[in-house]
């Protein structure tokens, strides 16, 4: 048997790698799981982060609630609580892009209406103020 004839030929959408006989396959991707929330100017996070996943209707919302926004953020399951005063900055209409892993999107959102958040990896809930929960550092003079 000649060389030729042990290799069978490929469907022709079946993509090859140059150089070889071998159908090209990639390597799957990494989900991003337990991996390092990206720093934030505007989020903090407590407990064991989980995946950075993107919003469930990614695109781009146009002239919806702060509140509505936040909902449309954050994974399926976890809760957002407002601190007190908050009333009218939630009512107020944005337009956001949602397509970014959420942490991202909800810095977007948060940092526009000089608002900050928790995000609480255990509890499934963000808490959202309207005063940073990082200590401030004062040197001494």
């Amino acid at each position: 048997m000649s060389p030729a004839a042990q290799f069978k030929p490929l469907p022709p959408s079946t993509p090859v790698r140059k150089g070889t006989t071998e159908p090209y396959r990639s390597q799957p991707r990494p989900v991003s799981q337990n991996v390092q929330p990206p720093t934030l100017s505007h989020v903090v996070y407590n407990g064991r982060p989980g995946p950075l996943s993107f919003p469930q209707r990614a695109g781009y919302a146009r002239n919806i609630t702060v509140q509505a926004a936040a909902q449309r953020i954050i994974p399926v399951g976890w809760s957002v609580n407002w601190s007190p005063g908050l009333e009218k900055v939630r009512r107020q209409r944005v337009n956001l892009s949602l397509n970014d892993q959420w942490p991202r999107v909800l810095n977007n959102l948060i940092a526009a209406k000089s608002l900050y958040a928790t995000v609480e990896w255990g509890q499934s809930r963000i808490t959202i103020t309207s005063y940073s929960p990082r200590p401030r550092l004062f040197s001494h003079q």
